[in-house]
């Protein structure tokens, strides 16, 4: 049973090892986007489209190696606010599992 689980997510196109991503109504959160400021925004929303596009695409490949309590902070991370993101999800994850400079940055203008 299991196999035949597994061999039809695949065959959907989805990984196997992406199944547990979180599922966000993304074409939602790009409209509120879009609508911020009372008005509405189609270039705003094409553009938040394909920026969530890329940014599940690029997490689900590798989601499966995230560990578990990255994945439930950054689940939370990514749903603060009006619209969850992918975007803040894939930011969230490559931050909390960076190797690199953990010094506190200033913010200058």
């Amino acid at each position: 049973m299991r196999a035949l689980i597994v061999s039809a997510i695949i065959a959907a196109g989805t990984p196997a090892f992406a199944t547990d991503m979180p599922r966000y109504d993304v074409p939602q959160s790009c409209a509120t986007i879009a609508s911020i400021g009372g008005g509405y925004s189609e270039m705003v929303f094409l553009g938040c489209m394909r920026f969530e596009q890329a940014a599940y695409d690029d997490l689900k490949w590798r989601w499966f190696a995230v560990p578990d309590e990255i994945k439930q902070h950054c689940r939370a991370v990514a749903r603060f606010g009006r619209a969850p993101s992918y975007q803040m999800l894939m930011g969230c994850v490559e931050w909390e599992t960076a190797d690199g400079d953990s010094s506190k940055p200033e913010f200058r203008y």
